[in-house]
């Protein structure tokens, strides 16, 4: 970010960094492929998550 801030001569501006920025993060379901996640929580649940905006897991 730094880099492209320079080269726009804008390198006053602050830099804030958030790890809620990075790309998705899946939790507990995270580096699982798919047959696993079917494998521990139900193939139902899988298509759940995989087709829906707003199912959480409860943990």
């Amino acid at each position: 970010m730094n880099y492209v801030l320079d080269a726009l001569g804008e390198n006053a501006l602050p830099v804030i960094k958030a790890w809620q920025l990075n790309e998705r993060h899946y939790g507990v379901l995270q580096g699982l492929n798919k047959a696993e996640t079917a494998a521990q929580y139900g193939e139902e649940q899988v298509l759940a998550w995989r087709r829906g905006f707003v199912i959480y897991r409860h943990y």
